[in-house]
């Protein structure tokens, strides 16, 4: 091959430094590839990759093997590209590692060609391209979070160029062949002008813009609406541009939204205003033919629009148009009067709202629209008088009915006073003879054998007195035994005699009361008021749950008793030692059913209690007095009398849980 690596790059370096010096400038290596010897030589100002320097010869296996593992092929092809098409300028883009070992692009640009000596070489230059291609990753990534397409018109060659395409478009079939004129056979026919006025204003100047929205073939058939924004440049000596470059995006949701509103307007007679709030004008759409408002170009005065607004509506809306300049609101409506071609008034909403502000909030632009609501506003005056009328016939209707129903019910109240004075004046009449027998039965009894046993306890303390002082122990024994006996049998007696009041309020209770119309949140707050001494002594919270107005059928006397067993019951049993709590009552009424849910945050009771505690006579706190009828005389009124249910739930420490469910009368 001649003269070594380091004698050829002295040689061409001395010979012309300027070389070296454009090749510094440039950021780019020389290098040679001998392929007939298989060696790769680097000649001058070698790139920074990793053990490389100038005059570096390795073999072209070594070569490949400093180049990222997917781009090692990329060098064996390029080399047999080469050597195939001698004279070629070819270029090979692949990664290799830098002395840091993060991997660099690098783009090589060569020739082959024979050396004088018959020897086959391929002599070119390398450039670190990353940053160009981590800035094209960038660019590319960006327009496909964005959906555009990047493309690029050569005006010359007339050849498009596509980037990140829009894969949906029967457009994707386009190659890099195909200019201008294939690109519209896919356009809709109606839009193919559209694009060539396009070309035609973008190379009308060095730098012209390229602008067009129109509709291209989509790969099921049927047309998207695409918008095109794009830069020409790279003029020719006439200032004529040889290329475009631009983006594409789809913008069909856009434009079937901005139709819908366009048909919307036009559904509702409404006119569409996009108000210039730094210029004072207003750029209308659909406009109401109604009124004669003058315009320029389009666009109208505020002035021309206020002379038009009746005067007593101008100050307000003059108002509501500052309160949107000062961002106090970014909405804006107001409702006044405008003038029509017939010189009558006609009322007008208009609504609005800030689309754009400048850097010091002050409101820039508004969108909108404006009504006619003069028919509105009519049939609501109408409907203004209408409500007079009517209000005052009601005030006059309600009047009459008002003395009517004053004399009803004080008749009403006077029939129920004397129906209940009646009704208790039988009950208390028959319960009565039923408590007298009962107690003349059973007390009169209870009474002989008090007498009885009192007077045996005294003959045997007298007794016992006269024989202490004996020597007898024995018979002072049985003497004492004897007097502790009767006074066991003074205590059961007094037993007993509490056990019959208990069988006279049951009786009580199951007699006096009649089927009747309850709102039962009242009663719920009548039972507590009637228990408000216990509970006032008691730190106790105690929350209702009930909706207004359930008003149905029932026996009050029943829930009045029930309510306040299970009460009395918290109060002894679930907080024992006058410790306090809560108490919840919840009631509903869902398809002639009741439901009253009880329960408190006590004690609890525990697995044999809650399976026992609707037994007669069973308590807990027997020794305290308890008689165990508490809890019978809710399930016999609920069961029997309600011809309902009760299930119960609870557990040690964890409150209590009393559910209630019992059919009602429509009242």
């Amino acid at each position: 091959m001649g003269p070594d690596a380091n004698e050829q790059r002295q040689h061409f370096s001395s010979q012309d430094p300027r070389v070296q010096r454009a090749l510094q400038v440039g950021g780019e290596e020389l290098w040679e590839i001998n392929v007939t010897r298989g060696i790769f030589t680097r000649l001058l100002n070698s790139l920074p990759v990793a053990g490389a320097k100038d005059g570096d010869a390795i073999s072209l296996d070594e070569l490949q093997g400093t180049a990222h593992p997917d781009d090692a092929h990329k060098i064996r092809e390029g080399i047999a590209h080469a050597v195939s098409h001698l004279g070629q300028t070819i270029e090979v883009l692949y990664r290799s590692r830098n002395t840091e070992g993060r991997w660099l692009w690098i783009l090589v640009r060569g020739q082959a060609f024979h050396a004088d000596n018959g020897e086959l070489l391929i002599a070119g230059a390398s450039r670190d391209v990353t940053r160009i291609q981590e800035d094209s990753a960038r660019l590319s990534l960006a327009l496909r979070s964005a959906g555009e397409e990047l493309w690029e018109v050569d005006l010359v060659a007339d050849r498009l160029s596509r980037d990140n395409v829009l894969t949906d478009l029967d457009l994707a079939t386009i190659v890099e062949t195909g200019g201008r004129e294939a690109l519209r056979n896919f356009l809709h026919p109606d839009d193919r002008t559209v694009l060539i006025q396009a070309f035609q204003r973008a190379v009308a100047a060095p730098q012209g813009t390229f602008l067009a929205t129109y509709r291209a073939r989509a790969k099921d058939g049927s047309y998207r609406w695409l918008s095109s924004h794009g830069l020409a440049f790279d003029p020719t000596a006439e200032g004529i541009p040889t290329r475009i470059i631009g983006t594409t995006r789809d913008v069909t949701a856009h434009h079937e939204q901005e139709t819908r509103m366009r048909l919307a307007l036009w559904g509702s007679e409404a006119e569409l205003w996009d108000i210039d709030l730094e210029h004072r004008q207003v750029e209308r759409e659909f406009q109401l033919t109604q009124f004669d408002l003058e315009n320029a170009g389009g666009r109208l005065d505020f002035a021309n629009l206020l002379a038009q607004v009746h005067f007593d509506d101008q100050e307000a809306l003059v108002q509501q148009i500052r309160a949107g300049l000062t961002a106090q609101s970014d909405a804006f409506e107001a409702v006044f009067r405008l003038k029509n071609r017939d010189g009558q008034w006609r009322w007008v909403v208009g609504r609005a709202r800030v689309v754009e502000r400048n850097e010091a909030g002050r409101a820039q632009r508004m969108m909108g629209t404006l009504l006619d609501i003069t028919e509105i506003k009519r049939a609501e005056q109408q409907l203004r008088d209408l409500n007079e009328v009517l209000e005052e016939r009601v005030r006059l209707r309600t009047q009459e009915l008002s003395v009517s129903n004053q004399a009803l019910t004080q008749s009403l109240h006077d029939l129920r006073t004397a129906q209940k004075r009646m009704v208790e004046t039988e009950k208390m009449a028959a319960l009565g003879s039923l408590v007298a027998g009962i107690a003349h039965e059973i007390n009169t009894p209870i009474g002989v054998s008090v007498t009885a046993a009192s007077h045996l306890k005294a003959v045997m303390d007298g007794l016992l007195k006269r024989v202490s002082a004996s020597t007898n122990t024995q018979a002072v024994r049985e003497f004492q035994q004897a007097g502790e006996a009767a006074e066991l049998v003074l205590r059961n007696l007094a037993r007993a005699d509490q056990l019959i009041k208990s069988f006279k309020q049951v009786a009580i209770d199951q007699t006096d009361d009649q089927l009747r119309a309850i709102d039962l949140e009242e009663y719920i707050g009548e039972i507590l008021m009637a228990l408000r001494p216990a509970l006032k002594r008691r730190d106790l919270e105690l929350s209702v749950n009930c909706p207004s107005g359930l008003v149905f059928k029932t026996y009050p006397a029943a829930i009045y008793q029930v309510l306040s067993n299970l009460i009395m019951n918290s109060l002894t049993h679930g907080f024992p030692d006058g410790r306090g709590g809560r108490i919840d009552i919840a009631a509903t009424l869902e398809q002639g059913v009741c439901h009253i849910h009880y329960q408190d945050n006590g004690v609890g009771i525990n697995t044999e209690t809650k399976r026992r505690i609707f037994e007669p006579f069973f308590t807990t706190r027997r020794n305290s007095g308890g008689s165990g009828l508490g809890m019978h005389i809710c399930y016999n009124l609920i069961t029997q009398r309600l011809r309902g249910e009760i299930e119960v739930d609870s557990a040690p420490n964890q409150g209590i849980r009393f559910a209630i469910h019992f059919p009602v009368g429509v009242a």
